[in-house]
């Protein structure tokens, strides 16, 4: 899934990434990017604290 890899890729340079620059990645709008980072938090790729998310490492 092209939407993941360059999701992964941000987070490892990056650390976090917020919604708006995950928008800009993509070049779609803020509800489809919403959706999807919503999706990578159920599947626990990812985790959301406040207004970023970051790669999800278990607990």
């Amino acid at each position: 899934m092209e939407a993941q890899k360059i999701l992964v890729e941000y987070l490892k340079q990056h650390g976090e990434i917020t919604l708006g620059i995950y928008r800009d990645l993509l070049k779609t709008s803020r509800k489809y990017a919403m959706s999807i980072l919503e999706y990578f938090d159920s599947i626990k790729l990812t985790k959301r604290i406040d207004n970023v998310r970051i790669l999800y490492k278990g607990e």
